[in-house]
């Protein structure tokens, strides 16, 4: 479903603008200092993996991503509730026209209706025809821009009806039936790739879960080093800092989690920008997977901390 040019309402737009400024003032004021706890992620780019600090970037990064995400999921809703009603109401103004009434004058007999988010539409032409006196076909042509291109090609059907006279009605309930159709198809198509997409999301858990089992490894390592360097009263093993891999599993899954949410929505709707809304749900569950694996799973045995503390055994 690629889609339409449909101007977004203000509360969206606000939406969009102001929660990426808040996630940036957030980051900052929760930010806790990584210490000696960076790495070298790439040449002169130093990432942390301290993880109060990861928790920051964390709040900081689902903050900015959740505004446009939301904003993005509402506009969506409202154009698939347009484009959902309009089989409907073509059935409605069929059978308004049936019964005797003009093709114009059927859209005030329908607009007390509730069709969903294309209720208001509905209503301005009625307003349009009733109240400015405008004849039927002006009125729907003021409207049509502001609706989606699914939906604006069957008001050329009303139109067709509404010039074709006797032949108003049988006009009407073909659109309707074609409108139905080819929604229900657009729904089992949408189910289909809905399942293709989330093997890809899937995947990003798969990942992480994998990577926990790494974490848990290094752990291990880490302390079987520092069991051996006790008992030979010196420092011959130099472990890695299991956090460094809890770190590098945090960045991967941020970049997966992203990819794989754009390349759903890609799939899915047939947008980039649907994909923010399923990186923002993969990236809650692969980010607090990551971040609650030092909890329950401690990076250091008690005696390799003891000895942190009294400086006998340094940091990696």
């Amino acid at each position: 479903m690629v889609i339409p040019l449909v101007k977004m309402e203000k509360q969206e737009i606000m939406l969009m603008a102001v929660t990426p400024v808040l996630g940036i003032v957030l980051m900052i004021i929760t930010y806790v200092p990584p210490g000696e706890k960076v790495f070298e992620a790439l040449p002169r780019i130093y990432l942390p993996y301290n993880p109060d600090t990861l928790r920051s970037i964390t709040i900081g990064i689902l903050t900015i991503l959740a505004g446009p995400a939301l904003a993005y999921y509402l506009y969506m809703k409202r154009i698939e509730s347009i484009i959902s009603n309009t089989p409907l109401m073509l059935q409605d103004i069929a059978v308004t026209v049936r019964s005797g009434t003009k093709v114009y004058a059927s859209f005030v007999e329908i607009s007390d209706r509730d069709y969903g988010a294309l209720t208001p539409f509905i209503r301005r032409i009625a307003s349009l025809i009733y109240l400015l006196g405008l004849d039927m076909l002006d009125a729907l042509r003021l409207v049509l821009n502001d609706l989606p291109k699914e939906t604006r090609k069957y008001f050329y059907f009303i139109e067709e009806a509404y010039e074709s006279g006797g032949r108003a009605v049988e006009v009407l309930d073909k659109a309707s039936e074609l409108a139905r159709r080819i929604m229900e198809f657009e729904e089992e198509r949408e189910k289909t790739l809905k399942s293709q997409g989330f093997i890809i999301l899937f995947s990003v858990v798969i990942f992480v879960a994998t990577a926990a089992i790494l974490y848990y490894l290094a752990v291990q390592m880490y302390a079987s080093s520092v069991e051996v360097n006790k008992k030979l009263g010196e420092q011959q093993l130099q472990p890695i800092d299991p956090l460094e891999v809890l770190g590098y599993v945090y960045y991967m899954s941020i970049s997966l989690s992203l990819f794989a949410g754009i390349a759903t929505g890609k799939i899915v709707k047939g947008t980039i920008a649907a994909g923010l809304f399923y990186s923002i749900l993969v990236l809650i569950l692969s980010l607090g997977i990551v971040l609650a694996l030092p909890v329950v799973i401690p990076p250091y045995p008690q005696e390799a901390v003891t000895a942190q503390a009294t400086g006998a055994f340094p940091q990696t």
